[in-house]
Formats: C-alpha cells, sequence, structure tokens
C-alpha cells in the first residue's frame, strides 16, 4: 500500500497579516526610534541598524537550535526569510533591508575547526573609556588584525 502525506501549505492570508505587521512593526515603532536615536547621538542609521542585525543573526541561529521538530525549523527559517527579503526596504526608511546581508564567517580565535559570524557593523566598542579596542568579530578589522588577535588567544 502507497503512503499518502500531506504537507501543510502556508496560509496566504497568514503571512500576508505577517507581513503586514512587521511592515507596521518597523516601520512605525523602530524606524521613528532608530531616526531619533540617530539625530541625538549622532551616529548614522545604518550604524544603527547594523546593532540590531547583530542581535538578530545569532537570535535566529539560537531560536533554530532550540528546536528540533522540522515545522517549527521552517515556520522560524519563513519568518526570517520574510523579514529579510519581503519588508519593503520603505519600512526600514533605507534604500536597502538592513537585514539582507550577506553573512561572512571567520575562523574561530580559539577553535581553528570552528567559525565565527563578523558583525554586520561595527559596536563601536573601541570607542569606549578603557583599552577594549576592536572586537575579534568587527568588520573594521583587517585580515592582519584578525589574525594579531587570533594569535593573541
Amino acid at each position: 500500500m502507497e503512503e499518502v502525506r500531506f504537507t501543510p501549505l502556508l496560509d496566504k492570508s497568514r503571512v500576508e497579516g505577517h507581513k503586514q505587521w512587521l511592515d507596521f512593526f518597523y516601520r512605525g515603532q523602530v524606524t521613528p526610534l532608530i531616526q531619533t536615536l540617530s539625530q541625538v547621538a549622532n551616529v548614522h542609521v545604518i550604524q544603527l541598524w547594523g546593532q540590531i542585525t547583530n542581535a538578530l543573526y545569532p537570535q535566529w541561529q539560537a531560536e533554530l537550535a532550540d528546536v528540533s521538530d522540522p515545522v517549527s525549523r521552517t515556520r522560524i527559517n519563513e519568518c526570517f526569510q520574510m523579514l529579510k527579503c519581503e519588508i519593503k526596504t520603505s519600512a526600514f526608511g533605507l534604500r536597502k533591508n538592513p537585514f539582507a546581508i550577506k553573512q561572512i564567517y571567520i575562523e574561530h580565535p580559539t577553535i581553528p575547526e570552528q567559525k565565527v559570524w563578523m558583525k554586520a557593523a561595527c559596536c563601536l566598542a573601541y570607542r569606549l573609556e578603557g583599552e577594549i579596542g576592536y572586537c575579534y568579530e568587527c568588520p573594521r578589522l583587517k585580515e592582519a588584525d584578525t589574525v594579531v588577535r587570533r594569535e593573541k588567544c
């Protein structure tokens, strides 16, 4: 006897509703906050959006790691792809979606067989008082500087 399998199709109204909610949230809440912070702190909006991206990608990976069933993993990936690819850029007040980035991985500082994600934007920790300097995952570091930092670890 042959097996019959049913694959749940995406509910178009649910997907459209989710897109509308994301658009509303980013256009009405996050973008005005980013624009205000940019003016007050004298930091470019792209830099501030980068901080959200820096937090979002690891959160996405953590969410995927927390679930084992394929349906949940698929739903998490679909939602993330929707945010990256299907929300109008005007919702972010930018020409480009700040979450649609190319992920770059570099060698882990202490475990050579592992990779770590290079941040989407500099977190500006080097500007803090003290001798913090640039983070290992900072996109502003040149490859030679990353090698030196890795050797120090």
